[in-house]
């Protein structure tokens, strides 16, 4: 993927689709592999060329803002992982509404994040609200 990423940017523009889908893609085997430190540099990228094609507004946003919060989480960087969570869940309500089961992970991630810091009501609201949902 280090490679198909490479060759991407030196095929097209440094904001091209491509090159953040790659990024998002290398970011995910990163994660699975716990290199999270490259990881949250590649979802970085990601997340800042999907803002500048498309706005805050898109699926590829949320993705990597939620990919952001669980590292920061793993890390014990929880206010970091809170803000995250909750940006990530602000564009999955726009982009669908309530009832929509990327909603309900993404309240099920703040909840959690909450729950880690000790702030258990605010976390039971949260887990309440995406239970309805499923």
């Amino acid at each position: 993927l280090e490679r198909k990423l490479e060759k991407e940017r030196g095929r097209v523009a440094g904001d091209d689709r491509a090159i953040g889908e790659a990024c998002f893609e290398l970011g995910n085997l990163y994660l699975q592999h716990d290199r999270h430190c490259e990881a949250e540099e590649k979802y970085l990228e990601a997340l800042r060329i999907a803002v500048a094609r498309g706005g805050e507004w898109s699926e590829s946003v949320a993705g990597s803002l939620m990919n952001l919060g669980n590292i920061y989480e793993m890390q014990g960087r929880l206010d970091d992982a809170l803000r995250m969570h909750k940006r990530a869940l602000r564009v999955y309500r726009r982009l669908y509404g309530d009832g929509h089961l990327n909603v309900a992970k993404a309240l099920m991630n703040v909840g959690i994040c909450l729950w880690t810091k000790g702030q258990l009501e605010g976390a039971m609201a949260k887990f309440k609200e995406a239970h309805a949902m499923y």
